[in-house]
């Protein structure tokens, strides 16, 4: 975001009552505010397309790469329609990206982490926003809520748990948790225990603050690099 923009999306959270309670959880404000288009991570094009759901292969990767490459330093419009956070752990603005860069951006939900907890990733940014969708539609939001958590290879075993228990929700899945580990893996008890547990931790009372006039913000593609 430039300057201004990430100043008054800071204030306009600040000003909300539930940054206060973010605040006594844990949840430490970020100076730098960005968009995540594309994660390199220092990986091949091969490496990208294994970990983005959004790209074909090693060819698209590339693609996507030059792309944006192309059109480093181009203007960015975006709305911010809400904002979302757990307790103790991280707070998130949900982005909608304007003028076509939306079909550049390999995240299921673009965001703007505002802040973490201590030794809290600000990528699990992306799993508060996969299980934002995933209660609002189990059944389109579940694989990319899986695939944060790291399940995703058990994504048809666990649809099918759900619809022969009736379960509509991540706080539904949470609160069989053992029941859908059963499930997802019936042969071994000690994966089945860490299914569990990770699924009973994986959904927390989220929180969320709609606006009912999005932020209107503006930012610049930024920080392409080769290789």
């Amino acid at each position: 975001l430039n300057g201004a923009d990430s100043q008054h999306l800071l204030e306009v959270w600040q000003n909300l009552q539930d940054s206060n309670e973010a605040r006594e959880s844990g949840i430490e404000l970020q100076n730098e505010h960005h968009v995540t288009l594309l994660y390199l991570g220092g990986g091949g094009d091969k490496e990208i397309a294994q970990r983005n759901l959004k790209i074909l292969d090693e060819e698209h990767a590339s693609s996507m790469r030059a792309s944006l490459l192309r059109r480093e330093g181009e203007q960015v419009d975006m709305e911010v329609s809400s904002i979302v956070w757990d307790a103790g752990r991280v707070a998130a603005a949900a982005v909608t990206l304007k003028s076509g860069v939306d079909q550049l951006c390999t995240n299921a939900h673009p965001h703007i982490t505002l802040g973490t907890a201590k030794k809290v990733n600000p990528v699990v940014s992306n799993e508060l926003l996969a299980r934002r969708a995933a209660a609002k539609d189990l059944q389109s939001g579940l694989q990319e809520w899986l695939r944060q958590l790291g399940y995703q290879q058990y994504e048809e075993k666990l649809a099918a748990w759900c619809q022969e228990m009736g379960a509509a929700s991540p706080d539904e899945i949470a609160e069989f948790a053992q029941e859908a580990a059963a499930a997802m893996e019936p042969d071994d008890k000690a994966s089945q225990d860490h299914i569990a547990s990770v699924l009973a931790r994986a959904a927390p009372q989220l929180r969320e603050v709609l606006f009912a006039n999005p932020l209107r913000l503006v930012g610049y593609i930024s920080g392409i690099k080769r290789g």
